[in-house]
């Protein structure tokens, strides 16, 4: 069964920026013996000056509701209740894109 992951990155290459802060997603579909990119989505940033809109944060969860988890570098208490509400699970997880995909296909334990 196959599922689809975003990634927070300035670079496509490594989990490297804040959840709040993400002016593009990156999306992988990822099933249980390969994974392909899919496409990056751009975003308006949900946090400025440390504060969120509520519309804004919900905009940016919309952006990647077909993804199953958000990989980001931080993501703040309110952003990861919000993900979650919306069966998004959010992951701090500040390494190269490759290596977190690898992982992912090797685990025999579903995570998602």
């Amino acid at each position: 069964m196959s599922y689809r992951v975003a990634f927070v990155s300035t670079d496509g290459k490594v989990v490297n920026a804040h959840f709040g802060k993400a002016t593009k997603f990156h999306i992988v579909e990822v099933n249980d013996s390969d994974y392909k990119y899919i496409e990056s989505r751009d975003n308006i940033p949900a946090c400025n000056n440390f504060e969120h809109s509520e519309g804004s944060m919900q905009a940016a969860i919309n952006n990647i509701n077909d993804c199953k988890a958000v990989f980001a570098l931080k993501i703040g208490r309110g952003a990861s209740i919000a993900l979650k509400e919306n069966n998004i699970e959010p992951i701090e997880a500040p390494y190269f894109i490759t290596d977190i995909l690898e992982k992912l296909i090797k685990s025999k334990v579903k995570l998602f």
